[in-house]
């Protein structure tokens, strides 16, 4: 993932600690200063800030899942049901 991309996304995580050891695309943009550690949020609280964000802007997400494999198997899952295929 290209760091500018990185800088403009909410960026949800299933592990904050796996990230910081084992995402490049993480950890480079964090140690260059364009992400700070709070900017990785737990994936549960996307499931809070979906249901009560406001309607509007425009925004891109970033899924970050470090090796497990169950969570990216449910994910790839709902995103192609929603979808509609």
């Amino acid at each position: 993932m290209d760091e500018e991309t990185v800088r403009r996304s909410r960026i949800f995580v299933d592990s904050v600690e796996a990230c910081l050891e084992e995402a490049g695309d993480l950890i480079i943009p964090l140690k260059k200063g364009l992400i700070q550690k709070e900017d990785l949020l737990p994936s549960w609280e996307k499931w809070w800030r979906e249901k009560n964000r406001e309607e509007g802007a425009a925004e891109i997400t970033y899924f970050k899942s470090v090796g497990n494999a169950v969570q990216d198997v449910s994910v790839a899952q709902a995103v192609y049901r929603r979808r509609g295929r």
